[in-house]
């Protein structure tokens, strides 16, 4: 579906909030987007991840992770480095989602979820390739939930993904 709003120029924004149906943003922490536009538009960062659980940084995940940076807007949000790609809830500009559908397609078979096609490229290369961070707000960092496919009116969660 992104592939072919973006072949077809239906995206006429600089930036792209992408967000699979079964991990909607939780209604309660503020998230500062004119930040994210500004790390964007630096290019100091081309995604901008949110983070599923409240506390960084999972032990297993530790080796995923280069350090992070604050921008001098607002110090008290931290940018972690990340070489982990994930189709969870994701900002990123509408040139560099269509620089990687065209670099890492066609999508076929069971690779036709985008997070399938780069999660490897992205964890194998330099962090400065695909430039990939984490939103890490002081406090809870947790900004959405997932389903696990289940729907409208599911409850929260039960899955427990650390």
């Amino acid at each position: 579906m992104v592939r072919s709003v973006l072949e077809r120029s239906l995206v006429k924004t600089p930036l792209i909030f992408f967000a699979e149906h079964d991990a909607p943003l939780v209604t309660g922490p503020v998230i500062d987007w004119n930040l994210i536009d500004e790390v964007l538009s630096s290019e100091q960062a081309k995604i901008v991840r949110f983070y599923y659980f409240e506390k960084l940084i999972l032990p297993e995940h530790a080796h995923l992770f280069h350090g992070s940076f604050r921008l001098p807007s607002n110090s008290d949000v931290e940018f972690v480095r990340t070489t982990q790609y994930s189709g969870w809830p994701h900002v990123t500009t509408t040139e560099n989602m269509r620089n990687l559908i065209s670099r890492f397609s066609p999508f076929r078979g069971k690779d036709t979820v985008l997070e399938t096609c780069l999660y490897s490229p992205v964890e194998q290369a330099p962090w400065e390739e695909f430039k990939v961070v984490i939103y890490a707000p002081a406090g809870n960092m947790q900004r959405f939930w997932h389903s696990n496919g289940r729907g409208e009116g599911s409850e929260r969660d039960e899955v427990d993904w650390g």
